[in-house]
């Protein structure tokens, strides 16, 4: 599995680079980086969690759905903890600590994630990677929040339209019909757009970064990686262990396996954007936090790859 994480990497990355100079030859700009990040977050990634909600009821998937709400609940807790430990290795830094502190939690398991397993696991991966996503996306507008402004945001948690379309998209998959083919259809065709776009925007937002900070950035940046792209993954693959020992007498051990792959490879990915995206809204270092988006994006290409390798082979022992 690891050998088809790396091959889906690099065609990712093709995307990303094709982007990259797109951006520069025409120079794209925020206006445009705004109008895909807007299409995939209102638009594209909406239809696609409704696309693959639009299956037969199958009591086995709707299981493992909830069983993979619990253990990312459970993954959270975990990186939360240890990104906490994180704080005392260095001095404390008012604008840079709670880009820190998030970057070590929220991965880009949306724009990157979803593309990534698709192209592993197929739809079925998609499917219980939704179940990632709720979570993410619940902890980030109430951890997340809280630790950037010292306030939880719940009404934008509710109105979250990934969440929504979750909800949505759970009441589909139990209900006894299909979407007429004039529905799916369009769902389908949006939704397969989600991995070009998702590149496409991680190219453009490469293509236009900018340190507008003088701060020595570095030995800081190099610590974030290794604790992002090493430690916590150690620590989550642990939790993930823990699972296959002791929850195969609730569901099929097969179908565990593709539940841990699949959290094992959201929380591998590379700093979510909107990280870097809060860092602006309220007022700490965007450049760092750009940075680490870019940095962890790069030598993910590497780690992640050999992070699944080491999953399989302690998983399936």
């Amino acid at each position: 599995m690891y050998l088809l994480v790396l091959k889906q990497l690099i065609i990712m990355l093709i995307i990303a680079v094709i982007s990259f100079f797109v951006t520069k030859l025409f120079k794209f700009g925020e206006r445009e980086q705004q109008c895909i990040s807007k299409l995939l977050i209102y638009v594209i990634n909406p239809c696609l969690i409704l696309g693959k909600f639009d299956i037969d009821y199958d009591p086995k998937m709707l299981k493992a759905f909830f069983c993979v709400l619990i253990i990312s609940v459970a993954v959270y807790a975990v990186m939360i903890g240890v990104s906490r430990v994180a704080r005392v290795f260095h001095a404390p830094q008012p604008r840079m600590d709670p880009i820190d502190l998030n970057g070590s939690v929220f991965t880009n398991c949306g724009f990157v994630g979803i593309p990534l397993i698709e192209g592993v696991l197929g739809g079925t991966g998609v499917f219980l990677l939704l179940g990632y996503i709720t979570v993410f996306n619940i902890v980030l507008w109430t951890y997340g929040y809280s630790v950037m402004t010292g306030k939880i945001s719940l009404k934008k948690m509710i109105t979250n339209p990934n969440v929504l379309c979750v909800i949505v998209g759970i009441i589909l998959f139990c209900l006894p019909v299909r979407l007429p083919e004039l529905v799916s259809r369009p769902l389908a065709y949006i939704g397969a757009s989600n991995t070009a776009c998702a590149m496409a925007l991680l190219g453009m937002l490469f293509a236009n970064f900018k340190k507008t900070s003088q701060e020595n950035y570095t030995v800081r940046t190099i610590r974030f990686c290794i604790w992002r792209l090493v430690i916590i993954p150690a620590f989550v693959l642990a939790v993930l262990f823990a699972v296959m020992k002791f929850m195969p007498g609730i569901i099929d051990k097969d179908l565990l396996f593709s539940i841990c792959i699949v959290v094992f490879i959201a929380a591998l990915c590379p700093v979510a954007m909107n990280v870097s995206g809060m860092a602006v809204l309220f007022d700490k270092d965007e450049s760092y936090g750009a940075l680490i988006c870019l940095v962890t994006s790069i030598l993910c290409v590497g780690t992640m790859p050999l992070s699944v390798l080491l999953a399989e082979r302690l998983l399936l022992l």
